[in-house]
């Protein structure tokens, strides 16, 4: 286990300690330290960005009665929650546009714009195979 610890929280009855650390030239992770059993878990973040300084004004919540660690940015929006039990990570919605809504407005248009040059296609073939008035 190598990095920096940026920011840590803890359970109320001080059983579990979590840290995130960030990883210069690797991937930024929180540490869950099992305090009572002596046993830790790390969870790899997916960070893409070169730079990991933005981790050092991160801030982690437990909500949901502690079955959920929350990473904040420093503007309050969610970048991510980390389940205590299974430590699945997800990525809760912060009430924006969903990005599936998106995504299949834009397959949508691909599907009709390429069905549209098709019929152009078949179309101007069967205009240029009809017999030609003298």
């Amino acid at each position: 286990m190598e990095g920096f610890a940026t920011t840590r929280t803890t359970s109320l009855d001080g059983r579990w300690v979590y840290t995130l650390f960030m990883r210069p030239g690797g991937y930024p992770f929180v540490h869950a330290l099992d305090t009572v059993r002596g046993v830790a878990h790390c969870i790899g973040l997916p960070w893409t960005a070169r730079d990991q300084a933005p981790l050092m004004k991160m801030r982690m919540t437990l909500i949901d009665g502690e079955s959920k660690l929350t990473l904040y940015w420093n503007d309050g929006r969610r970048w991510l929650a980390i389940d205590t039990g299974s430590w699945r990570i997800t990525h809760p919605s912060t009430g924006g546009l969903p990005w599936r809504i998106p995504a299949i407005a834009v397959a949508v248009l691909v599907a009709l714009a390429v069905a549209l040059v098709r019929r152009r296609r078949t179309t101007h073939a069967h205009e240029e195979a009809l017999p030609q008035p003298l």
